[in-house]
């Protein structure tokens, strides 16, 4: 029975000298970017603070918040089903972060509502790199996006 195992000291002996130092010199270069790379993270964290919206600081605020605009959407919804408030939600009963040009969020009657309301359809296009679609980064392809929906958590 023969023995297959390779001596990794003798293959790499076995390579040229050249090829050798290329592959070492290219190991080296690529360790030295990625401490760069991580060195500028760094500097730019302390450079750049985060945003002040969430303050990440209380956990507990984020909560109460999160659950106020539930409460207030869930108390909404209640009042649309029983016939007693409209169908817009107002925007106060919706998070900060929304994307500003969609500004007509409503209740729908699951019944009214079909799969051309509910999905977007983004068509392919040759790809631009200067205007990306809703910075999408391969429009080479067609895609079928569903909207935001915002739910109360009870």
């Amino acid at each position: 029975m023969e023995n297959h195992t390779i001596n990794r000291r003798g293959l790499w002996s076995r390579l040229p000298r050249w090829l050798r130092r290329s592959f070492s010199s290219m190991l080296v270069l690529v360790i030295v970017i990625g401490l760069a790379l991580q060195l500028r993270l760094q500097i730019v964290r302390v450079i750049i603070p985060p945003p002040a919206y969430p303050n990440y600081d209380s956990q507990e605020a984020i909560i109460d918040e999160a659950m106020h605009l539930s409460n207030g959407l869930e108390q909404h919804i209640e009042a649309w089903l029983s016939g007693d408030g409209p169908a817009e939600i107002p925007p106060e009963l919706l998070p900060d972060g929304r994307q500003p040009g969609i500004t007509n969020y409503r209740l729908v009657d699951p019944d009214d509502v079909t799969p051309e309301d509910v999905w977007l359809v983004r068509p392919s296009a040759p790809l631009n790199p200067e205007a990306l679609a809703a910075a999408f980064p391969d429009p080479h392809a067609t895609y079928a996006i569903i909207p935001a929906f915002y739910l109360p958590f009870d």
